[in-house]
């Protein structure tokens, strides 16, 4: 019995992290900002960190962010929104990768 609660309160406190998280309110107004440098920003005003690999994220790529008093969810949903690129959050980290596109070959 006492192991079941200790799991249920893990599990709560994982569940609040992730929300907690997604609700940070971020306020960003950069435009032609390379991705890597709205990525630091967020960091700064947030307690998340993104992770990446360089190899599949072009983070050189000049991305335009507005973001008044918005939450983290938000603003990453607006600024992947039409990218290859697709991101998870897990407690307090933000792990982003590339979108992968099959192309569907029909033969006739």
């Amino acid at each position: 019995m006492k192991l079941f609660f200790l799991f249920v309160l893990v599990g709560t406190l994982q569940l609040s992290a992730r929300v907690y998280s997604q609700n940070t309110k971020i306020n960003l107004n950069l435009k032609n900002t390379a991705l890597k440098q709205v990525l630091q920003e967020i960091e700064k005003q947030s307690d998340v960190t993104f992770i990446y690999s360089d190899s599949n994220i072009d983070v050189n790529r000049a991305v335009s962010v507005e973001a008044n008093d918005q939450e983290l969810g938000d603003v990453l949903q607006e600024m992947f929104a039409g990218k290859e690129v697709k991101y998870s959050m897990i407690d307090k980290h933000v792990v982003l990768s590339a979108v992968n596109r099959s192309m569907n070959v029909t033969s006739q």
